[in-house]
């Protein structure tokens, strides 16, 4: 008796055994479904927040892209300002160039006429001062001959 009361007590420990067994595989059962809820929950997460940051990366390229066209137009259209005011600056070195060369051609002409002028005003006064010599030699001959007329007279 004692034996069939101890095979009893032990299967009824069995069965609270395989019931505590099997509620903890009906437990680890949801809790597995739990997880592969999570799993799920953290994939569609991640995705979203990998679809996110592919889109941001797309908008930021998008910006720098277009920053990047606004500041190349910018530098263009400097640069075609500075190639214009450039040539307007040589244009206006050139013609100060030019300008210069007439007036130093001019300036060396009126040297030139200048240095002619003297030379015919020193030819002239030299001329002057021959004729006024010959006309003093002269006055003094008709001084001469006046006197010598008159003498004669």
């Amino acid at each position: 008796m004692e034996l069939e009361a101890l095979i009893k007590h032990l299967r009824g420990e069995l069965m609270n055994r395989e019931i505590v067994i099997l509620e903890n595989i009906e437990n680890l059962k949801e809790t597995n479904h739990m997880i592969d809820k999570m799993k799920e929950c953290a994939a569609k997460y991640y995705k979203q927040q990998k679809d996110t940051i592919e889109e941001k990366d797309r908008e930021i390229n998008m910006l720098i892209e277009n920053k990047n066209k606004e500041v190349s137009n910018v530098i263009q259209e400097r640069k075609r300002s500075l190639d214009e005011k450039s040539k307007e600056v040589s244009k206006i070195v050139q013609e100060k160039q030019k300008e210069a060369s007439k007036m130093t051609q001019a300036l060396k002409t009126m040297k030139e006429e200048l240095d002619n002028t003297k030379k015919s005003i020193a030819e002239l006064e030299y001329k002057n001062k021959v004729l006024e010599e010959k006309l003093n030699g002269m006055n003094i001959s008709i001084n001469e001959k006046s006197k010598e007329v008159m003498r004669l007279k």
